[in-house]
């Protein structure tokens, strides 16, 4: 970090991205510890105590400070590791306010959740003992003391079952693998899709690589194109996705300063490519180059290229237009690469054009949603559907 801004990491970790704890620690991990040892509310408050009288919780303080009296030097060693895993993890990750929108990341701090959960188990053997002690006359004690313990092996698990139950059933839940299988089929033979991160690249490689459908599709992940493992691994096969070998072979795949001008121009398709199925549906003349501008990336004072970027540019470069290329919609317009204006909407896809302002492809877009498109049980009331894929869906008709 120090290499584009300037600064240290200590000073960038000091310089909090968020209310540290307003946000950082209450909203960002005390709303998370709570759904797992108190319950899960609404997404307007930071918990609901759902889980049986709050017994997880209490079992797990109990066993805090039984520890903690105990066997101090065993409770000092458990806290530490606690407190890296929690506040240490908190002050290190430095999340931006409004990043639960994007996603959560409570599965960051399950090492803190385990350490708990230790203490919790000491909490049902210092309230195991203290019944035996309160019971000690009386001879079913020990029957007392199984049924006390199996009590709350099976309360548990049960509870968490009982709640979760309709969220985590997902029989008949299509969308998806449909929603995968609407994206590479709105590309034309041997495209190139990009797209932004897991949830639209996943269900596509499952499709591809399990079911066999749309293998002549390029599915390229503007996230990982980021990684050189990953730039390797998709221009392997030959001709799948061109670029130049140089950036293959490369050592240095970081963001590296870029003081060239970020307009950028690429020529324009021949005649037999502009007359072939790539462009059907379309009346165009083309004479002009394409002429774009990369977003800007700053780190401190300085323009920076990302390896995304470079291996993008490359490739619109030795492709020359012979493949037809997309961006999903879920694509994040700072990913565009400032081509904007040179894309159409067919479906839930951006197709690159090499003219501007044509917003969408009437024929394409028709077909896709009225013939080919698959939308199981969008309508069914008992299939649950989550904010996101809704949401995801009704970007289809702005």
């Amino acid at each position: 970090m120090k290499r584009f801004t300037g600064q240290s990491n200590l000073l960038n970790i000091l310089n909090r991205r968020a209310p540290f704890w307003d946000y950082q620690i209450k909203y960002m991990y005390l709303r998370y510890f709570a759904w797992n040892f108190l319950g899960k509310g609404n997404p307007e408050t930071l918990f609901a105590i759902t889980s049986p009288f709050g017994i997880p919780f209490i079992l797990g303080f109990s066993g805090f400070i039984y520890n903690l009296v105990k066997n101090f030097k065993n409770w000092i060693l458990i806290f530490c590791l606690f407190v890296l895993y929690s506040l240490g993890l908190i002050i290190y990750s430095n999340v931006t306010a409004g990043f639960h929108h994007i996603r959560e990341i409570d599965r960051l701090f399950i090492p803190s959740f385990f350490i708990f959960m230790l203490w919790s188990g000491i909490g049902l053997y210092f309230f195991s003992m203290l019944i035996l002690k309160l019971f000690e006359n009386l001879k079913t004690k020990k029957v007392l003391i199984t049924l006390f313990m199996g009590g709350i092996f099976i309360l548990f698990p049960l509870n968490i079952i009982i709640s979760n139950w309709n969220i985590c059933n997902h029989k008949g839940y299509y969308f998806p693998v449909d929603f995968a299988y609407n994206l590479l089929s709105s590309c034309k033979k041997n495209g190139v899709l990009f797209t932004n991160g897991d949830n639209d690249t996943y269900p596509l490689w499952y499709l591809q690589y399990v079911e066999g459908y749309r293998k002549d599709v390029c599915v390229v992940n503007l996230s990982l194109l980021n990684t050189k493992f990953y730039i390797e691994q998709i221009t392997k096969k030959p001709g799948f996705f061109p670029v130049d070998s140089t950036i293959v072979k490369s050592e240095n795949i970081t963001p590296v300063p870029w003081d060239s001008s970020r307009i950028i121009r690429i020529n324009p398709p021949d005649s037999s490519i502009i007359n072939s199925k790539i462009f059907s549906n379309l009346k165009i003349t083309v004479n002009d180059t394409l002429i774009f501008k990369l977003p800007v990336h700053l780190y401190g004072k300085k323009q920076i290229i990302l390896p995304n970027e470079k291996v993008f540019l490359s490739f619109l470069q030795e492709n020359k237009w012979k493949k037809p290329v997309y961006f999903s919609l879920t694509v994040a317009p700072i990913n565009l690469m400032g081509l904007k204006n040179y894309l159409a909407t067919t479906g839930i896809v951006y197709q690159l054009l090499p003219v501007k302002n044509i917003k969408f492809i009437p024929e394409e877009l028709e077909e896709n949603l009225l013939k080919i498109y698959r939308f199981r049980n969008f309508n069914n009331p008992n299939i649950q559907i989550d904010k996101k894929t809704l949401s995801l869906y009704l970007s289809l008709i702005h």
